[in-house]
Order: C-alpha cells, then sequence, then structure tokens
C-alpha cells in the first residue's frame, strides 16, 4: 500500500535546497525500510541532522537481551500470565521481552508514567507494533505527536526517535518487534496497491501523527538506542526536536490504526522481570 502524506511544508522535488529561515539551509534526511530500495519517508530539519551528537555515547544504564533458563531449550507449550506484571516506570524502562526468536520479539509493557522529560527513545535493530490494550498517551517523534488510546495499534518504523507520554494514570502495551517491515499482508490488498473491503483495516481508518511547529532550539537530548540483541547505548543529540516537514509511504511511516475485528483477548504472560523468564520462540 502507497499511502502518502504529506505534512508542513516540504519541496516537491527532493534533494532541493530548501529554507524555512533565511540563510540557515534546511537538512534533508531519508529515512528507508531498505535503504533506497524500500518504503521511505523524506524528512527536512531546521538546522541539524538527527546523527549528529554533543557527547560521546555511553553504554546504557540497562538493557533487553533476553534471558533463557535451561528449560527454554525444550520445545513446549507455555501459559504465560501478563497480568501479574506489576504496573511500574516508563513504556521503555518497563518493557519485558516474553518471547523472543531470531527474527521477531514479543514484550509487555505495564508502565505507570511518562517518560523522562526531553529523552528519546530509538529502536536500531527492529520494526515495532504496539497494541494498547489499556491506557492513552501520546507518542511524540520526529513525524509529529500520534494520540493512541485502548485498542488501537501504533506502528513504528526501525530507526523512527520517539518518546511516549502518559495521558492516563498508567498503560498496557503488547510490542511486537520484527527485523522485517511492518505492513499489509498481500492477500488484503488488490491490484492497485489499495486494501480490500475484506480487510481488517482500510486506508480510511488509518490515523497519523500531527505535526506541531517545529522548535529551533539548543539543547542535549538524550537518546538510548537498542541494539545488538537488545543492548542499549546512551547519547546526546544537539537538537532532535527540530523536525520541520515530514513526507511518507505507509509502509514507513509511524500511524495508528484501529480494526473493525479487533481481537484484545492474548496470552496473559509474566517475564523475566517478574515470575518466570522468557522463552524462546521456534525459529
Amino acid at each position: 500500500m502507497a499511502m502518502i502524506v504529506r505534512k508542513g511544508t516540504v519541496p516537491s522535488t527532493p534533494h532541493t535546497e530548501f529554507y524555512v529561515i533565511p540563510n540557515v539551509l534546511a537538512r534533508e534526511e531519508i529515512h528507508g525500510s531498505y535503504g533506497f530500495s524500500g518504503a521511505w519517508s523524506r524528512k527536512l530539519h531546521v538546522r541539524f541532522y538527527p546523527t549528529e551528537q554533543v557527547k560521546a555515547p555511553t553504554k546504557g544504564d540497562f538493557d533487553l537481551v533476553p534471558e533463557f533458563p535451561p528449560e527454554a531449550d525444550v520445545l513446549q507449550p507455555y501459559h504465560i500470565f501478563t497480568g501479574r506484571i506489576p504496573f511500574e516506570g516508563n513504556a521503555l524502562s518497563a518493557r519485558k521481552p516474553i518471547v523472543h526468536g531470531p527474527r521477531t520479539s514479543i514484550s509487555v509493557s505495564k508502565p505507570d508514567e511518562s517518560m523522562p522529560k526531553d529523552t528519546f527513545f530509538r529502536n536500531g535493530e527492529r520494526h515495532e507494533v504496539y497494541f494498547v490494550q489499556d491506557g492513552e498517551g501520546v507518542v511524540r517523534s520526529e513525524y509529529g505527536d500520534l494520540k493512541f488510546r485502548k485498542d488501537v495499534y501504533v506502528a513504528i518504523p526501525k530507526g523512527t526517535t520517539y518518546r511516549i507520554d502518559l495521558t492516563s494514570p498508567k498503560a498496557w502495551f503488547l510490542i511486537i518487534e520484527s527485523i522485517y517491515p511492518i505492513n499489509f499482508a498481500p492477500h488484503y490488498l488488490n491490484r492497485e496497491g489499495q486494501a480490500t473491503l475484506m480487510s481488517p483495516v482500510v486506508e480510511t481508518e488509518i490515523e497519523t501523527p500531527e505535526l506541531p511547529p517545529f522548535r529551533d532550539e539548543r539543547g542535549e537530548f538524550p537518546i538510548d538506542v537498542k541494539h545488538s540483541g537488545g543492548k542499549f547505548t546512551g547519547g546526546k543529540a544537539p537538537c532532535i526536536r527540530s523536525s520541520l516537514i515530514s513526507r511518507a509511504t505507509t509502509a514507513s511511516h509511524e500511524r495508528s490504526t484501529r480494526p473493525r475485528r479487533c481481537t484484545r483477548r492474548f496470552s496473559r504472560a509474566t517475564s523475566r522481570r517478574a515470575a518466570s523468564p522468557s522463552v524462546r520462540s521456534s525459529p
């Protein structure tokens, strides 16, 4: 599905000189799912590229590397009780991996607070989908602010810099991570690339972020980057909130959907930080 979303002010032709502030050349960023050959987003930043740093990266305070007990080497069914996991921390620190494989991971996060002010997260190795089991809030990224609520899916492509702010006392997320871009299944698309009327979700149900006025300011903004199977590296960027515009295809931009036939019941599970450890999925 190729649904083009255009927000803010952007030159029609890529890779052209553009100014939003007199005498300050805007910086173009191409965010692609498969480099330059897959779905992509074209973004312009006011002054800085998002890769610029003001301090050297350091090892993170924690990680999300799954730990497997000896019995995980035996392939067998598991009943995992996520309802027993306590509400604590923010959407990142509360994330607990429960099932992990070479291509896909499933985690549960039950935060009771927003992420610390002006701190961000970037998954550098996998694309993400949040299913909101309960709670409300806002995903803030360079694509804009995307509100979420109970029973919606929020798709976040790999490499997106974002933070999650809660507007409810607590939230409950089921998080699926994949090394492949998360898109519509081919059998739900017609020859023209539209969603068929038998698809669980159609284009008119897709919500996209609202792009607020850009912020042209200096400061240090910590970013935690997940990489190498769950390790974390922390660093500080000069001004990652200087995003000006975004233009993206459906496969490569942050979005929220609410299926007409949404199934909210899923295996309730504990995690290695709750009662039982993570389990390995079959390859």
